[in-house]
Order: structure tokens, then C-alpha cells, then sequence
């Protein structure tokens, strides 16, 4: 798929999107507009005053399932990102209700409310995190993203809701919350402080979030497939210890990292993006290095430092 397919397809799409005030929410949502999509957005908070004026916000905790039901009726959508998650990895117990009630049941509502309104796609962003085969999920998150992907799939079989399932993997740039790693860091370089840093071995996939919101939006324009996932990822893996050291130099701070000071979580996973087979796809692949992603999402932490 070409650029211009691409933007072809969005031109004048009514577009809903669910959790667009989050991280990646954030890089979709400017994405859509700059294809002049016509973006509708939900939040459980009201956004509308301070959020772009371009986009349509609406307060709605989707868990209220007749609250879903009244707003698909009224926006008719012809593509769904439903990009509102409670991304959390943690192995807590604490999180195991949270998460079911914020991925799951959101899941379910959106879907039962989309069911018969002639939506032509439906984006599932799935995760890293989420087991594979037999494998048993390794966190609450992973199991709630998981029995998400079963229910979506028995929608595509049994109903033949067109959906797009994609894994996106770990990203990272400017706007992330403050308890992610990268700005962890950086706040730590600047502060001085030795940052504690678990798992420094553990090889990952980056992704920059602007390349993320682009691989999105290119499955988004993808038939669905029962059973097909499309990664959205850079396809390298890159450890912990280098992202740190990366992020070490590019601040130009002498602060020694504290690796290992910093408990490991249980059953990490280590997956790659299969990049070629997204880009035979789609079209797309990631562009944005690595270290020009850091440098990029430093210099705008500096800046609103």
C-alpha cells in the first residue's frame, strides 16, 4: 500500500477512536487529522477545551454499555481504533479487576454496540505481553489482552465483524507517562540521581510512537483475517543496558546506572516484530531510528522541562 492509498482511504472517514487522550491515542489522533479524517474521540474525562479543536470529544466511560450503544448509533463510524487500555504490565494482584473490567468488558461493549452498523474496520491493538499457543499469560495485562483476542476472534468467525488485530510493541517518545523507562531516565540524568534499572539484559523491540500510529493506521486499511495479527514494531531487538546507555550519552550525563538494583519482573517475554511480513501487508515499516527516536523524544523533554 502506497502513501497516496493510504490517504485515499482516510479522506473524509468518520473515524471513532477510544482512549485518544492516551500515549499512542495522542499520535493516532494527529495522524487521522493530518489525512483529513473526520476524528471522533472518547475520554472518560471531558477534553474538549483543551484538546484540538478539530476533533469531536465525548465524555464516556465504556464500561457504561448503554452509554456505548447511544454514542455508536449517533456517530455511525466507518473505522474503530479502540485504543483504550489500562497498559499496565505489573504483576500485581491488585491489577487483575482493574484490568479485566478495562480491557475486556470495554472490548465486549464496543463490540456488541458495533455489531450491524456496517463499521468497515475495527483496529485491536494487542501487546508484546500477550501469550502465544499454549503459553500461560504472564500478568494480569497479558491475560486480560489475550481473552480480549479470543472473544474478538469469535466476532470475526461467528459474526463477521471486520477486525484488525495488531501487536504493537514497546514504544516510546515524547508525551509517555512519567513511570515508563525511558522517561524515567531521563529524569534521572537531568536530577542527577543513579537510576535504578531491573532486567538490563532483557532484549525488546522499540518503536517510536509516531511509527506506531502510522503501522496502525495502514492495518487499519488491511481485510480483515481471522486468525492473522499484524505486528506493529522496528523488528530489532535492542536490551535494556543499551537503551539506557543511549539515553545516558544523549543527555550528556556522567550518573552511573544502577542495573539490577531494581527487582526483575516475573516471566518477562522476549518477541520480536516480524517487520517483513507487516511490510508485504501493508506497505509500511517503521522509519524512525532508534537513536534518532531518543534524540528526538529528549530534546522535547528538554524543552518542556
Amino acid at each position: 500500500m502506497t502513501s497516496v492509498t493510504v490517504r485515499n482511504f482516510w479522506e473524509g472517514k468518520r473515524v471513532l477512536i477510544t482512549g485518544a487522550a492516551g500515549f499512542v491515542g495522542r499520535y493516532v489522533t494527529e495522524a487521522l487529522l493530518a489525512r483529513n479524517a473526520e476524528v471522533v474521540a472518547t475520554s472518560r474525562r471531558d477534553r474538549s477545551s483543551v484538546e484540538p479543536c478539530a476533533v469531536q470529544w465525548v465524555r464516556l466511560d465504556l464500561s457504561d454499555r448503554s452509554g456505548v450503544e447511544s454514542l455508536i448509533g449517533q456517530v455511525r463510524p466507518h473505522v474503530v481504533f479502540h485504543l483504550s487500555s489500562l497498559a499496565n504490565g505489573a504483576r500485581d494482584m491488585s491489577l487483575v479487576v482493574p484490568t479485566f473490567e478495562g480491557e475486556v468488558v470495554t472490548t465486549l461493549n464496543l463490540l456488541l454496540a458495533l455489531h450491524g452498523k456496517g463499521v468497515e474496520s475495527i483496529v485491536l491493538p494487542g501487546s508484546l505481553e500477550e501469550p502465544e499457543g499454549e503459553d500461560t499469560p504472564c500478568s494480569p495485562y497479558a491475560a486480560a489482552k489475550a481473552t480480549t483476542r479470543n472473544y474478538a476472534r469469535m466476532f470475526q468467525l461467528l459474526y463477521g465483524m471486520p477486525i484488525v488485530h495488531t501487536r504493537v510493541f514497546m514504544c516510546y517518545g515524547p508525551g509517555q507517562p512519567d513511570w515508563k523507562l525511558i522517561p524515567y531516565l531521563m529524569r534521572c540524568f537531568r536530577g542527577r540521581n543513579p537510576p535504578a534499572v531491573a532486567s538490563p539484559d532483557r532484549a525488546v523491540d522499540w518503536i517510536f510512537a509516531g511509527d506506531a500510529a502510522q503501522g496502525l493506521l495502514a492495518a487499519a486499511g488491511i481485510p480483515s483475517w481471522p486468525g492473522r495479527t499484524i505486528d506493529v514494531g522496528s523488528g530489532r531487538l535492542v536490551t535494556i543496558r543499551d537503551i539506557a546507555e543511549k539515553v545516558r550519552a544523549f543527555t550528556n550525563s556522567s550518573v552511573e546506572v544502577d542495573y539490577g538494583a531494581a527487582a526483575p519482573r516475573a516471566h518477562e517475554q522476549t518477541r520480536c516484530a516480524d517487520a517483513q511480513a507487516t511490510f508485504e501487508l501493508t506497505g509500511w515499516r517503521a522509519r524512525v531510528s532508534l537513536d534518532d527516536g531518543l534524540k528526538i523524544t529528549i530534546n522535547a523533554n528538554e524543552a518542556d522541562g
